[in-house]
């Protein structure tokens, strides 16, 4: 009935029933992740944090609990860092867990590191639009405008469906003065978003286009 409550997004329903079932069952380890899990979604994150790690003390393989405890911790990324490379070690293809600690790499200034990682997700996962988008972003901080630019073009040979990669080398193409560019990408932005869920990104893309 928990898994039931968790897989509708009923946490609060869901909650009770798997601290239950760690009471009956105190030496499964699945037992104390899902109550994380259920006390990470309503908000309890200090008990979360705390079951997350007796989790990983019983079972140091479940990369999903060092995930989910990195995230938690995503406010100190010294501390998030660990688990989140711990979690790629147990699963190298846990890029969920790469992007996270991307971000922490980021905050905490190593953008060097923050650049090989965003790489190994987009090599591994060509469709990894966001990755692709903060490594742009990342040569971008470090002022080399026009490699940034290629990374997204890159990205949007590869995705020429993405509105978001369309705008984003519009914006870049902007930067760095080259207009025919810029209008061709925010061009194709326009052309790819037209649900009404892309109602902003036409918005960004249009205004930026009379700004040219």
């Amino acid at each position: 009935l928990a898994n039931y409550h968790a897989r509708d997004g009923e946490w609060a329903q869901a909650l009770p029933l798997f601290a239950a079932v760690a009471r009956l069952f105190p030496g499964n380890p699945e037992s104390f992740y899902n109550l994380a899990l259920a006390q990470s979604e309503t908000g309890q994150i200090p008990d979360a944090i705390a079951n997350y790690r007796r989790t990983i003390a019983d079972d140091p393989a479940h990369a999903r609990a060092h995930h989910n405890l990195a995230n938690l911790l995503a406010h100190d990324p010294p501390a998030a860092v660990p688990f989140y490379r711990r979690a790629i070690e147990l699963r190298p293809a846990f890029n969920e867990a790469r992007f996270g600690l991307a971000d922490s790499l980021i905050a905490m200034g190593d953008l060097t590191a923050a650049r090989k990682t965003l790489e190994e997700i987009t090599a591994s996962d060509p469709a990894a639009v966001p990755a692709y988008i903060s490594l742009a972003r990342l040569h971008s901080q470090s002022g080399d405008h026009r490699t940034g630019l290629a990374v997204l073009e890159n990205a949007l040979r590869q995705n020429p469906d993405s509105g978001y990669l369309a705008y984003n080398a519009g914006s870049f193409a902007a930067t760095l003065g080259n207009r025919q560019r810029a209008t061709a990408h925010l061009q194709q932005a326009l052309r790819i978003a037209t649900s009404t869920k892309d109602i902003q990104l036409r918005q960004a893309a249009a205004e930026l286009l009379r700004q040219l």
